[in-house]
């Protein structure tokens, strides 16, 4: 999916407070990836400390001192790349991923960065309802990300 339009979204009161990962925090966030996402899409500490490494934005969302999700954005030639965004399982639906990217558009947009794009899943509605919701649109790329092929074994004698 892809976000190409200048217009920000209209500024929302959350119940999360939005700022930058702290340097302890890494595992905070391996601990929200792990529970967010399962096999095979979850992310390892070292997967996510590369990540982060390369990342030119990393926020996460609080909720009574507590991480309640994460964003992960890189840049690239024209414009950001929204790389994960996980979001604890007992906070999904309650607004943490809209004040994450409320954030992280606002946040670019002040450094003239308007254009992002996303990788979801086709099946993934709620995600993509999240994305829609901030101006995001199918861009046409839909490529397998995960794809193999299983044979039957059969059972020795």
């Amino acid at each position: 999916m892809r976000r190409a339009t200048r217009e920000l979204p209209d500024p929302a009161a959350y119940d999360f407070h939005v700022r930058s990962l702290l340097p302890n925090e890494l595992s905070a966030i391996v601990a929200v990836d792990q529970a967010a996402f399962v096999a095979p899409w979850q992310m390892s500490a070292e997967e996510i400390r590369q990540a982060e490494r390369m990342a030119a934005s990393v926020t996460v969302a609080t909720a009574n001192g507590q991480i309640a999700g994460y964003q992960l954005t890189t840049l690239y030639f024209d414009g950001a790349h929204l790389a994960r965004l996980a979001v604890l399982p007992a906070y999904q639906g309650r607004g943490v991923g809209k004040a994450l990217l409320q954030d992280l558009v606002s946040r670019f947009a002040q450094r003239g960065v308007y254009a992002f794009t996303v990788n979801t899943q086709e099946t993934n509605v709620q995600s993509q309802r999240l994305y829609s919701h901030f101006a995001f649109r199918r861009n046409g790329y839909d490529l397998p990300v995960y794809v193999r092929e299983v044979q039957a074994v059969q059972p020795r004698r």
